[in-house]
């Protein structure tokens, strides 16, 4: 029994976001563990992969929890969640991949906290023009990429992420046009954007 899912499941009132919920719910090990419960009911043919035809096909059974968590009011809305958190968009979620792109969702709301302090936001700042390489004013995802290494901690608590190529991914949670550069304009808008629709 998924017993965090349920109606009376303490979730303050003030978490009213995705990014609140999932949070909460990564905070506690044990919730951990029964998500983990909850992804492998998603895995119908137990290959340790959810599809999205996989995640499609159990959303009607599942449309108040999906929605609880996931956000959306209709089915397409719920289903559309998946794409959300398929970062990479190729049709296939990993246990790994799930549970990474979910606790980004904590680090988003993080980010969007550190907007609001001028100390987080010098820290931001400099972070951006440490991964723009060729000082061009933009980063591009191979710019972002080759610096996943050396700043693998402050990128981590910012964007998600527990391992490098996770990290990595960061980039195309928050590159919301997909056009392979970010200006810091489009850093902290696209990055806020995403910190307050998950």
């Amino acid at each position: 029994c998924l017993s965090f899912f349920s109606p009376t499941s303490n979730v303050s009132p003030i978490m009213s976001s995705v990014a609140d919920k999932m949070a909460l719910i990564f905070a506690k090990q044990e919730a951990v563990a029964e998500f983990r419960e909850f992804f492998e009911t998603l895995d119908s043919d137990g290959d340790q992969k959810v599809t999205g035809k996989e995640w499609g096909s159990k959303v009607y059974a599942n449309q108040d929890m999906m929605s609880k968590y996931f956000g959306g009011a209709t089915l397409a809305e719920i289903g559309e969640a998946f794409n959300r958190i398929d970062s990479d968009g190729n049709d296939l979620l990993t246990w790994d991949e799930f549970h990474s792109e979910i606790k980004s969702y904590a680090t988003a709301k993080q980010f969007a906290e550190a907007l609001q302090t001028a100390v987080g936001q010098a820290e931001l700042k400099t972070l951006f023009e440490t991964l723009d390489k060729d000082t061009d004013g933009k980063v591009t995802g191979k710019e972002w990429g080759s610096k996943v290494y050396h700043e693998q901690a402050l990128m981590s608590k910012y964007f998600g992420g527990s391992d490098m190529a996770s990290i990595g991914k960061g980039f195309n949670r928050i590159n919301g046009n997909k056009d392979e550069a970010l200006t810091w304009d489009e850093f902290v808008t696209q990055a806020t954007t995403y910190a307050t629709t998950v």
